[in-house]
């Protein structure tokens, strides 16, 4: 009998090591499988994320793709297409070990001739933000198939960042597909078929979705868990609300659905609010201001509107809770050159007074003088802000005559004619403020689309975001961009409202929806359905 108790127990012991033991191998096989829907509100002409640009193709090519480093929610770059990577002692030079165990989706090998290739010819030739950037590159030389070395014209702090933002074009493509011509003549550019990302390119539905299926062979052994990555197109608001609570959805950006169903949502165990990162890539809602205008060209009537303002009861019209107020041209999660001390406190009284001593009297109405307000039509938040933002610019004398227009007509109208007093606009911020501030208001950029509406010129700003990347030290830099904080606060070519976060919603059912830190288009490798 002994015998046949102490078989039985040994037989235990061992079945529930085995068990054990495989425990994770069995929760790790019921990851795989399953598709995910997320939507885009248009489809664009081309999936190249460069040339097309918009929402769908970047939520394609983010996929399809790898970066050569990418940083993470604490901002600490991570190696990705790169294993790692030295910097000389002045800061000149880059050198980065590439992994030898990529290989493109149509199996040729992933080499440094990709990367050079995807940089000087891609990047600095064919993406807006990619040309902004790369001047300060002397060269890139490689030496043999897995080292990248880029030589600079001078130390540059950014590079590193700038390497993990797809936002900046540094998404690293294909040699042997792109040397025919990266422009519309090559089929691929249009539907882009090969990357080393963890979703390979399937089938473009025209006026309906793009299709992405699992990277069985990706570098990173056992990702992606899902078995489809869907992107479908519904331009309309309604109809996106509807799909996504009848179930035809897994996800919506909370960027292309009204704010004000966020809390509903959020009590509805159907479904799930997922808020991602900080404050460093979140939305910064601006409000611009003309400086050519008659009574804005007065920098004490800038700064008296600003006093006007109580930007907590602006955000809350705006957001319905979902939204905090800025207090910096700066988002309040890069805290290392985050400086609330700048902002304005709402006083009636000194705002009047300072309106009063610039010249600018009430009239027998009460009414010093109007200006008018745009808003992008798309964007009811900003409509709603406007509404608060009149009443209490009333309080001061200033009448405030409200308009929206769709988004290209507002465009124009802004920043390429400027013809306006007052605009609301978002801007993403970023971990470094030379991908997300320097452009914005560098005189040189007046005109551009999405750059300096206000016609605002300042040497002293010029001079100091050009020197400043250059420098080293982060204290150092830290410093200058405090002086640059101050100069913005100061003149006030735009004056920041409310951070916005990167939020989404997401159907119950899905786990680990990891929204990439450099935006919503997202990374889903790690996503699985969970029931």
């Amino acid at each position: 009998m002994r015998n046949i108790i102490k078989k039985f127990i040994t037989l235990s012991i061992t079945l529930n090591i085995f068990i054990f033991v495989l425990q994770p191998q069995l929760a790790e096989a019921k990851k795989y499988g399953g598709t995910f829907i997320k939507v885009a509100p248009a489809e664009p002409p081309t999936m190249s994320g460069e040339i097309g640009n918009g929402v769908a193709a970047f939520m394609v090519a983010t996929n399809i793709y790898n970066l050569l480093v990418r940083y993470d929610y604490e901002f600490k770059t991570n190696p990705e297409l790169a294993e790692s990577w030295k910097i000389s002692n002045d800061g000149k030079t880059y050198t980065f070990k590439l992994r030898n165990d990529v290989k493109w989706h149509d199996g040729v090998k992933f080499t440094s001739a990709d990367v050079k290739f995807s940089l000087l010819e891609i990047t600095c030739k064919h993406h807006n933000r990619g040309k902004s950037w790369c001047p300060s590159i002397k060269s890139i030389e490689t030496a043999g198939d897995y080292t990248v070395i880029i030589n600079l014209k001078r130390a540059f702090a950014p590079l590193l960042t700038i390497l993990s933002d797809y936002n900046t074009g540094t998404l690293i493509r294909p040699k042997h597909i792109y040397e025919k011509g990266y422009d519309k003549n090559n089929p691929y550019v249009m539907s882009p078929k090969v990357g080393t990302g963890p979703f390979v390119f399937s089938k473009w539905v025209k006026g309906s979705h793009v299709e992405l299926v699992r990277n069985k062979n990706y570098f990173k052994k056992g990702l992606p868990y899902l078995d489809r990555l869907v992107v479908q197109f519904l331009p309309d608001e309604a109809g996106r609300l509807a799909a996504f609570e009848n179930g035809d959805l897994d996800m919506i950006h909370s960027y292309i659905l009204p704010y004000e169903h966020v809390k509903r949502f959020k009590n509805d165990p159907r479904f799930q609010v997922i808020e991602h990162g900080n404050e460093a890539t979140a939305t910064n809602a601006n409000l611009l201001l003309n400086h050519d205008n008659q009574y804005l060209k007065h920098k004490k009537v800038r700064q008296a509107i600003a006093m006007a303002l109580d930007k907590d009861k602006i955000t809350d019209a705006a957001m319905f809770g979902a939204s905090k107020a800025a207090h910096a041209h700066i988002g309040s999660g890069v805290s290392w050159i985050h400086f609330p001390e700048f902002d304005y406190k709402q006083n009636i009284a000194k705002s009047n007074e300072m309106l009063d001593a610039a010249g600018f009297k009430r009239g027998s109405d009460g009414t010093r003088f109007s200006l008018r307000d745009y808003w992008s039509s798309g964007r009811a938040f900003e409509g709603r802000a406007a509404q608060v933002l009149r009443s209490q610019l009333r309080k001061v004398g200033i009448d405030i005559k409200i308009s929206s227009f769709d988004k290209p007509s507002f465009v124009e109208k802004v920043f390429k004619k400027r013809d306006f007093d007052l605009a609301h606009q978002l801007f993403t911020t970023s971990p470094d403020p030379t991908l997300s501030v320097v452009h914005r208001y560098a005189s040189k950029n007046i005109g551009r689309p999405y750059a300096n509406a206000a016609g605002w010129v300042n040497k002293e700003y010029d001079e100091l975001t050009t020197a400043e990347v250059g420098i080293v030290s982060t204290a150092a830099r830290a410093a200058v961009w405090r002086r640059v904080c101050q100069i913005l606060m100061d003149e006030l070519p735009a004056y920041p409202l409310h951070e916005m976060p990167n939020m989404q919603l997401v159907r119950a059912g899905f786990e680990d929806v990891i929204m990439d830190p450099a935006g919503y288009y997202g990374i889903h490798e790690r996503t699985y359905v969970s029931n």
